[in-house]
């Protein structure tokens, strides 16, 4: 059976900021597989964002380089994020 995969278009069930020293920012959005998955459960897609301290949008990835729903939200910093 394949994962679940986040849509085009579809809305993040939870978004967390990072914000750095120099003014950039890092934005986490989260995707759930199901209704009201935990955030320790691996039924996530990830995507990030990172933000220059200007507020340009710099560059947008996904968690293990693709959007399949099988992350931890609460793992979202030790993941590999790759543009697809």
């Amino acid at each position: 059976m394949f994962p679940q995969s986040a849509t085009p278009g579809e809305e993040p069930a939870k978004t967390r900021i990072k914000n750095n020293p120099d003014g950039s920012a890092v934005i986490y959005h989260g995707f759930p597989a199901m209704n009201n998955p935990t955030t320790s459960e691996p039924a996530w897609a990830i995507r990030q964002t990172k933000v220059s301290p200007d507020g340009t949008e710099i560059d947008q990835a996904w968690a293990n380089g693709n959007r399949d729903k099988t992350c931890v939200f609460d793992q979202r910093e030790s993941y590999k994020y790759k543009t697809i």
